[in-house]
């Protein structure tokens, strides 16, 4: 139980650059604690290892069910970089990238929407794994694409989805989840940021020269 609770405890990030998230951050790791010692103090969960996982689950969604949500959505939020998002969004000099297999690009937009509508860590990064699974899958069904091809469709996908708050939500991922950054979780992350650096930097270039 110690060494899990030693895996698990929050970024210390939360404590010192967020005050306005401490109090949240405690009761996520105490409740957590708690369901650290239930799950292994009972032999048919503790030799599961969903249990753990399933239980984490089940508190963050009873937590941040709460006006606490809104408490740290607002100490994660980024105005001045959603707002460059929105120009972004809002320039229609931008190419799409996006022109075929506009199925799995319309679940990736879809997917990135329901951001709003989860609340606990892991269920928003659910949705952001699957956002990238179906852009890497536009260019050919069977086939992930390379970063050259998925970051423009990433690009194309968050000015499709216009998320408000974007930062909030991937911030409220990293700072509240679970996941180490690697794997699939962090590659999905690394990729959404990517873009958006990518989609501010594209609207800020100059146009290029006509011949």
């Amino acid at each position: 139980v110690d060494a899990t609770l030693a895996a698990d405890t929050l970024p210390a990030r939360v404590h010192a650059a967020l005050p306005a998230c401490r109090t949240l951050a405690d009761v996520v790791a105490a409740i957590r604690a708690s369901s650290v010692a239930v799950v292994a103090y009972h032999s048919e969960l503790a030799e599961r290892a969903d249990a753990l996982e399933a239980a984490f689950n089940q508190v963050d969604r009873r937590v941040l069910q709460t006006p606490a949500y809104d408490l740290a959505m607002a100490a994660l939020d980024d105005p001045e970089n959603d707002a460059a998002i929105r120009r972004a969004a809002d320039d229609s000099s931008q190419t799409l990238a996006a022109k075929n297999n506009r199925a799995h690009f319309n679940a990736a937009v879809a997917h990135l929407r329901a951001l709003r509508a989860s609340r606990a860590p892991n269920d928003k990064l659910k949705h952001l794994v699957l956002a990238v699974d179906a852009l890497a899958r536009v260019p050919d069904d069977h086939n992930d694409c390379d970063a050259d091809l998925l970051l423009p469709l990433a690009v194309d996908a968050l000015r499709a989805a216009n998320v408000p708050h974007l930062h909030a939500h991937l911030n409220l991922v990293e700072t509240l989840g679970r996941d180490d950054g690697l794997g699939v979780q962090g590659y999905a992350l690394t990729t959404l940021r990517c873009a958006i650096a990518l989609l501010i930097r594209n609207h800020l270039a100059p146009p290029p020269a006509s011949r």
